[in-house]
């Protein structure tokens, strides 16, 4: 009885009711401000963030070729290989497209998030969302599209898909709400004209395409798993075409597929343009080429651009290449004091074998002292590191002393490989 007294006066007693209350109170505020931490934003990325993002090289704004010229050449177009483009060339297109209509008066520039209109560019290397306010490619996925999208609007098996494609949307929606009813003819209207730039640009290029005007949307937005208020107005397959590729060599010299060359590379920084165009280059006469780097696997460019090293280092075999090509870029000057580097180096050149380098990748050559009393080039700031390693900096585009072979870097990568394939015809 006792007992029971005691615990009846404990629930019936003012105090326990207020501490009752107030755990009631703590508990109902601790459940709401979790509920508001849970829709403030975390400040975690996304898993589906933009992976990184290139900065394209400044758009020309001349030529020699008359419009003339080019409307002409769109009579006989072949169709494109399935080459990389370079990026100066995707800058050039992005340009004409889209970046060449954004105003530069600051403060008038509509934000890349609000265009009504949106150029999307699928490359080896994954697919793009291009910024015209910054002249930039915003990466949206890390794998290559282009042969499922070239299927996905072609419905065709075994057809080229291109170095580059490039795809033109607008928003229906944005364009109703500012033009109304005619909204849509707008949209059209302006995406034609965008079209025409662009095709006109590529052929001022030099480069050819494949222009689908009838495709199937459904399968486009889901191959590039765009967002449904954009509608595809546009899809075009751009690359080299297979006369322009073969020819440069094919005119001087003829080298025969036993000859093998390997691309040195650092495993990051590489200049990505000098190993695209370098590969370019030997892929378009069918020579043998492998790319070795620190170690097997991914190798990342001072742009941002990834390709696979087919080989480390160590696993490196003199006798079994006929030429070696060391790439530039910021990454590449850790090679000058990289001991097995620097051996491989001197065992090339005891062996007779081509050595080439080329924008900044002279300067390992230098280090391992193989280029003394050789007249040598290079990117212009290394000039001085040429010099003090007993030989003659030249500064020419391309220089070719016995069986060592230089550059300055992307801008002459078909000049510096068509030397050494005549190099190698000659072994």
């Amino acid at each position: 009885m006792e007992g029971r007294t005691i615990s009846e006066h404990t629930l019936t007693s003012p105090f326990p009711r207020w501490r009752l209350c107030v755990f009631l109170l703590l508990g109902m505020a601790a459940v709401c401000w979790g509920r508001q931490s849970r829709a403030r934003p975390s400040g975690r990325i996304s898993r589906n963030a933009p992976l990184k993002v290139i900065q394209l090289p400044a758009a020309k704004t001349s030529s020699i070729e008359s419009v003339e010229a080019v409307l002409a050449r769109q009579q006989s177009l072949e169709a494109p290989t399935n080459i990389r483009l370079t990026f100066s060339e995707i800058g050039q297109l992005m340009w004409a497209v889209q970046g060449v209509t954004i105003s530069r008066v600051p403060g008038m520039a509509i934000p890349d998030a609000m265009m009504p209109m949106k150029i999307y560019v699928a490359l080896p290397d994954g697919l793009y969302l291009y910024l015209p306010n910054t002249h930039a490619l915003q990466q949206l996925r890390n794998t290559d599209v282009r042969p499922a999208l070239a299927r996905a609007v072609l419905t065709q098996q075994n057809i080229p898909f291109g170095g580059c494609q490039i795809i033109v949307t607008g928003s229906t929606a944005a364009f109703t709400s500012q033009y109304g009813k005619v909204g849509r003819n707008v949209m059209m209207l302006m995406g034609g004209q965008m079209v025409q730039s662009l095709q006109l640009q590529a052929l001022s290029l030099d480069l050819t395409y494949i222009g689908v005007n009838t495709i199937n949307a459904l399968e486009l937005r889901r191959v590039c798993r765009l967002d449904r208020t954009l509608t595809p107005l546009y899809f075009g397959m751009f690359g080299y075409a297979a006369t322009r590729v073969a020819e440069p060599v094919a005119e001087e010299t003829t080298v025969t597929t036993e000859k093998k060359v390997l691309i040195v590379t650092p495993q990051r920084e590489f200049e990505d343009q000098e190993l695209f165009q370098t590969k370019l280059a030997l892929d378009s006469v069918a020579v043998d080429s492998r790319v070795a780097s620190l170690k097997k696997g991914a190798i990342v460019g001072r742009l941002g651009t990834t390709d696979q090293a087919d080989l480390g280092l160590a696993d490196v075999k003199v006798e079994d290449y006929d030429a070696f090509i060391f790439i530039g870029g910021p990454g590449a000057l850790s090679y000058a004091t990289h001991a097995r580097v620097q051996e491989l180096i001197r065992k090339v050149v005891a062996e007779r074998k081509i050595l080439a380098a080329s924008g900044v990748a002279p300067t390992i050559l230098a280090s391992a002292g193989v280029i003394k009393g050789a007249r040598v080039t290079a990117f212009a700031n290394q000039g001085q590191t040429i010099a003090l390693a007993g030989a003659t900096y030249t500064g020419a585009a391309v220089e070719k002393d016995g069986l060592v072979v230089t550059s300055t870097g992307a801008q002459v990568a078909p000049q510096f490989v068509r030397v050494i394939l005549g190099l190698l015809a000659d072994q």
